[in-house]
Order: C-alpha cells, then sequence, then structure tokens
C-alpha cells in the first residue's frame, strides 16, 4: 500500500511538472541565421531621409536585409547579433564590436533569417547597442506571403 501511495505522488508530480512547462511564458526562439555580408557597400547609402536599405521576404522563413554603418576597418565581422521573439515581436540588436582602425566609414548589408516562426505577421524591431547607448534602426511589420 505504501508503494502505491509513492507511485502515484511520483506520477501526480510528474503531470504537475509537464503541464506547467506547456503554460510557459518564456519567449519563442526562432532558428537564426546572422551575418555580416562582407565589404563596405557604397551602393546603399541613403539619399534622403525617407529611404531604408530595409527589405524582407517572409514565406517558409523570414529573410530580413537591413544597412548599418560602422569604421571601415576592419570590413568584415564587425557585427554581434542578439534577438528574442516574443508573441508578435521579433527583438533585434546588432552591435559594433571590431576596433576602429581607420578615418572613415562605410555602410555594410546586415542578412538575417528567422526560421520556424509559428506566426504570419511580427513587428520587427532593430536596436543598435554601441558606445554605452541604444538607437532604434528600424521597427517595420512583416507579414507572411
Amino acid at each position: 500500500m505504501k508503494d502505491q501511495c509513492c507511485v502515484i505522488s511520483v506520477i501526480g508530480i510528474l503531470c504537475v511538472i509537464v503541464l506547467a512547462c506547456e503554460e510557459s511564458n518564456e519567449p519563442e526562439i526562432a532558428n537564426l541565421i546572422a551575418y555580416q555580408v562582407r565589404g563596405c557597400q557604397p551602393q546603399l547609402l541613403k539619399v534622403s531621409a525617407n529611404d531604408s536599405c530595409f527589405s524582407y521576404q517572409f514565406h517558409d522563413a523570414l529573410i530580413v536585409d537591413f544597412c548599418a554603418t560602422a569604421n571601415c576597418c576592419p570590413d568584415s565581422n564587425r557585427f554581434s547579433f542578439r534577438h528574442t521573439v516574443s508573441h508578435d515581436t521579433i527583438m533585434m540588436t546588432i552591435a559594433d564590436t571590431a576596433r576602429h582602425l581607420c578615418n572613415c566609414t562605410c555602410t555594410y548589408a546586415l542578412h538575417t533569417e528567422f526560421r520556424d516562426l509559428p506566426g504570419d505577421s511580427y513587428v520587427f524591431f532593430c536596436t543598435r547597442e554601441d558606445y554605452s547607448s541604444q538607437l532604434v534602426f528600424y521597427r517595420e511589420r512583416v507579414h507572411r506571403n
């Protein structure tokens, strides 16, 4: 009888743990591929404040391409990427982590791919975190086609 009570108690505890995990409030983690396209991209410079080099495609995966400026030396592996996905919001934070070796700036193309997103519409926020400040680069609504 005592063994039966222990087994029933253990099964009850396991059921509570399994059910509690299903109701998690943790942000969704999407598969992410993110990188800087190698080299300076002078053709991506904005002509006016209304221009944007933000573009996206959203079919099976959400592919977002956008620009950021930074020092021109070195011209590869300058940026780190951090992201969270929560409900209908994607928060992407980039940071220029490379040394500033030259007296010039370049526009760089950044590429991101989010796989396994369950929703059909998201607000994509991109912030830049450099030099002890945080600037909002993009706030765009993206829709699955």
